[in-house]
């Protein structure tokens, strides 16, 4: 069985990412399940412009949960929040009540929003994550909002919650994030752009139980997977079948409580 924690659909700025486009390529590959959230979520474009026109956070997740009735059985979703353009509603715990079949945990994207996960707007959501037993994915990257040394504080000060750092720190070495995720119990890695000697370094530092196979999938086209053989053929060969079942699905299964 193959997990990809890290997916999405959506069409915003330079990225155009329909939704069957994943799920053919997941079907090409031999992708069990997909966790998915919507970029069109995203308040800021990668030139830290106010996107205009925004798109509401409802419409932003209510496509994932058609996606979800769509392919019932291979996709779960991400309620993504976008904190600097909407305040926190509590009607937001009925929809995810409704919709708790498709939903399985929250997304937040520091860059694209402008906002640190140790942001104050972001504590009623934490709130809310802890009472649904909703892990947070959250990307990090090297920039102001997003470093993987913010969202490890993050984890910190909020011990009752499960945060999964996307990427191990986009641009950077990731040996920061790696030794953040290590120390941290309640932080969980990601493998999305990580190249195979630091993925595989991560999961010989952290344990196996603390790394999670994802791939932004299909951010790079449908052949996405294809630039992921070289992860995948480097497990197979160097972990023990525990150990790669864990980084391929069983955290997933653990974390997302599915």
């Amino acid at each position: 069985m193959i997990i990809d924690s890290h997916t999405h659909i959506g069409s915003i700025s330079q990225f155009h990412l329909p939704e069957q486009m994943l799920l053919d390529s997941m079907e090409k590959y031999s992708i069990d399940l997909a966790i998915v959230s919507n970029l069109e979520g995203n308040e800021f474009d990668s030139e830290r412009k106010l996107i205009d026109p925004q798109i509401s956070q409802f419409n932003v997740n209510e496509k994932v949960v058609r996606l979800r009735n769509r392919s019932i059985d291979r996709i779960k979703g991400l309620y993504w929040i976008k904190p600097h353009t909407e305040d926190f509603d509590s009607s937001v715990e009925e929809y995810l009540i409704k919709n708790k079949d498709t939903f399985c945990g929250f997304k937040i994207h520091p860059f694209h929003s402008h906002c640190s996960p140790l942001d104050d707007r972001l504590f009623p959501w934490y709130i809310l994550a802890e009472k649904l037993n909703f892990p947070i994915v959250v990307h990090s990257s090297d920039d102001e909002y997003s470093h993987p040394e913010l969202l490890f504080r993050t984890a910190q000060k909020y011990t009752n919650l499960t945060f999964v750092m996307v990427h191990l720190g986009l641009g950077t070495d990731n040996m920061d994030a790696i030794e953040y995720v290590k120390i941290q119990d309640n932080l969980i890695g990601e493998t999305t752009w990580v190249n195979a000697d630091n993925a595989f370094k991560a999961v010989k530092v952290c344990g196996s139980r603390k790394i999670m196979f994802g791939t932004d999938a299909p951010i790079a086209g449908p052949d996405t997977y294809a630039e992921y053989f070289e992860l995948m053929r480097r497990f197979k060969l160097c972990l023990t079948t525990e150990e790669f079942d864990n980084v391929f699905y069983r955290n997933a299964l653990r974390v997302f409580s599915l």
